[in-house]
This record gives structure tokens, sequence and C-alpha cells, in this order.
């Protein structure tokens, strides 16, 4: 069985990133701007805006329950800041990690 940190990497984290690189997008940013915004590769925003990433229906139902988190994200984007996306994982992914208590 996989852990909760595993699961937040494998499922959770690129569910997020895709939905943040798709609302960034729809605001015009290129993706080398995007991946320089999210600390990930070009390659990878390219991935998340072109693949139809299959989220189970309970992951979909979290993502829609925190659009205004996400979008409260993608606004701290815009505006220069450097949001912490493990708060928003946490809240999405419904757990604590210890790696963001450690660095409060």
């Amino acid at each position: 069985m996989k852990s909760v940190y595993e699961m937040a990497y494998i499922q959770i984290l690129p569910a997020i990133r895709k939905e943040i690189a798709n609302r960034l997008r729809a605001y015009g940013m290129k993706e080398t701007e995007i991946a320089k915004r999210l600390n990930i590769t070009q390659a990878a925003v390219s991935k998340y805006l072109k693949e139809k990433q299959e989220v189970n229906e309970k992951l979909a139902e979290k993502l829609r329950e925190h659009k205004a988190a996400i979008e409260e994200y993608v606004e701290g984007l815009l505006g220069n800041k450097s949001p912490a996306l493990c708060a928003l994982c946490q809240k999405i992914g419904g757990f604590s990690c210890q790696l963001s208590k450690a660095q409060a």
C-alpha cells in the first residue's frame, strides 16, 4: 500500500498542477513562464496542458470544492508571489504533511 505522500506525489500534485497550468494558460501565460512559476520543467507543463489526465471522481470533486483556493493560488502566481503549493495540496488531499510542518 502506498503512503499518503506517494499518493500526493502520484495523483494529487499532478492534478493540481494541471489545473493551475490550464488557468495560467487561460490568462495568456506561455509554457516557459508557467514552468518558472510552478518550479517545474517546460516539458512537464506541456504534458499537463496537452494530456487528458484521468482523475478519479473523488479527487475531481475535491478540485471542484477547492476551486476558490486554486484560483487564489493562481492569482498569487500572477502577482509574482510564491504561494505555498503544499497548503493547497493538503486542502485537496485532506491530509497533513510532515514536510510542510517542518517548513512552517
